[in-house]
C-alpha cells in the first residue's frame, strides 16, 4: 500500500509537470542497479527479476530520478500482469537506429540507449494497445491502479527526446522498449575496462 501510494503521488506530480527534470549525464546501468535492489525488496518472491546491462555502460543526459521512476513503473506494470510465478527482465543496449528502425519510435535516426522491460504475464489485448498511453486508461481493475503509470512514462520519454514502443501477445507476455539519445561519456570518467571495481 505504501509503495502504491508513493508511486501514485509521483505519477500525479510528474503528470502535472510540477517536478521539473534535472538534466545531467549519467550511466543508465547505474539506474538499473538501483531499480533491481528496490524490486527484489518489494516484489513477491514468486516473481524473478533479472537485469542484463549493456557491456559498454552507455550514458544519457537527463533526470536520473525520472528515469529510475520510469523503469520502476514499467516493472511494476509487468509484475501486475503476472499471475502466479513469472519473470521480469530489464535489459539495456546501445543501438544505432536508421530511418526504418527509428520510425516506430517517432525519433530521428541516430545513436540511442534502449531500455527494455519484458515479462511473461497476461499480455495486452490488441484493441487496447493504441490506448495504453492515455491518462487514466487501464486494463486492470480500478482498485490500486491510477491509470497514470504509462502516461507518466510516455511524458518522461518525450521530455528526454526519446521514443517508446510496446509489443505484446495475450497469454505470452509484453516487452516495452524505450530509446533515449546517447550522451558522450564525460572526459573525467574512465571507460569500463579501466574502471576500478567498487
Amino acid at each position: 500500500a505504501a509503495r502504491r501510494g508513493s508511486a501514485l503521488t509521483q505519477n500525479i506530480l510528474s503528470f502535472a509537470r510540477q517536478v521539473p527534470p534535472r538534466a545531467a549525464p549519467f550511466r543508465v546501468d547505474t539506474v538499473l542497479r538501483e531499480v533491481e535492489v528496490l524490486l527484489r525488496r518489494t516484489l513477491p518472491k514468486r516473481i524473478a527479476v533479472n537485469v542484463a546491462p549493456a557491456s559498454e555502460e552507455p550514458w544519457i543526459e537527463g533526470d536520473a530520478g525520472q528515469i529510475n521512476h520510469l523503469v520502476m513503473n514499467l516493472c511494476l506494470n509487468s509484475a501486475d500482469a503476472i499471475e502466479g510465478f513469472g519473470h521480469v527482465l530489464i535489459s539495456t543496449r546501445a543501438v544505432r537506429l536508421d530511418e526504418t528502425l527509428a520510425g516506430p519510435y517517432g525519433v530521428s535516426p541516430g545513436e540511442y540507449v534502449e531500455i527494455a522491460v519484458t515479462d511473461d504475464g497476461q499480455g495486452i489485448p490488441a484493441d487496447c494497445l493504441p490506448r495504453v498511453f492515455e491518462p487514466y486508461f487501464s486494463t486492470k481493475s480500478p482498485q490500486g491502479h491510477s491509470g497514470l503509470g504509462l502516461s507518466m512514462v510516455y511524458g518522461t520519454v518525450q521530455e528526454h527526446r526519446g521514443g517508446i514502443t510496446i509489443r505484446s501477445v495475450v497469454s505470452r507476455g509484453t516487452t516495452v522498449s524505450v530509446v533515449l539519445p546517447i550522451h558522450a561519456r564525460p572526459a573525467s570518467e574512465p571507460p569500463p575496462s579501466q574502471r576500478v571495481p567498487s
